[in-house]
Parts: C-alpha cells; structure tokens; sequence
C-alpha cells in the first residue's frame, strides 16, 4: 500500500458513499483501493459539470468527494461538496496550484471564469 493509500484509509475508513473526481490525465494515479465506480471525469471545469456533480453526490447519496488531479479537478471538486455539504478530500496531482489550500473555487460560467 502506498502512502496516499494508507492516508485515505485513514481519513475515510471505507470506501462507502464516496464520489471520485478526476481527469482522463490523472486516471492512473488513482490509489488501487478507491472505488471508482462513482467516478465523474472533468473535462471544462464550468458549472454545468459541477452542476452533475452535485445530481451525482446527491442520488449516490456520496459522503466523501475525493478529487484526484489539478486545479480544475479540485475546483469543480471542491464547488460541488460545499454546495452539497459532502466531505472534501483533495490529493494535487501538481504542487504548483493552492487550489487545495483554500476555501475559494473558480468555474467557467458561458466561457468566463467566476
């Protein structure tokens, strides 16, 4: 078991009602243990995707959204478990961004960013 996967066991205990959010680019650093047969793929990071997101964690009754990539994973990520009150686990694909550091999200909105 790799680090990431011992910190995940940790933090979520199971792989129960959990929704993962990733990129077709990240797909492969995806720990094995995660489930992934909730998985959404971002692809514009807008509010459309964010807006299935939130249907998804909503009819799966998710607890645990876990986002596995950059910043436009972690943002639509990130948007969708505040709106529905899910737990929010992000694992940065690239340490360049702080999009996991802070409370903030940016989405597109007809082709602006918000």
């Amino acid at each position: 078991m790799t680090t990431t996967e011992e910190n995940l066991s940790d933090i979520l205990g199971t792989n129960e009602h959990e929704l993962v959010v990733s990129s077709s680019r990240y797909l492969d650093q995806i720990p094995a243990n995660i489930d992934v047969s909730t998985l959404f793929l971002v692809k514009n990071a807008d509010l459309s995707e964010a807006e299935e997101i939130i249907s998804s964690i909503r009819s799966t009754k998710a607890k645990n959204v876990l986002a596995f990539g950059s910043g436009k994973v972690i943002d639509t990520a990130k948007y969708s478990s505040s709106v529905t009150g899910a737990n929010f686990v992000a694992v940065p694909a690239c340490l360049s961004t702080n999009c996991h550091f802070t409370d903030k999200s940016t989405l597109f909105d007809n082709g602006l960013k918000r």
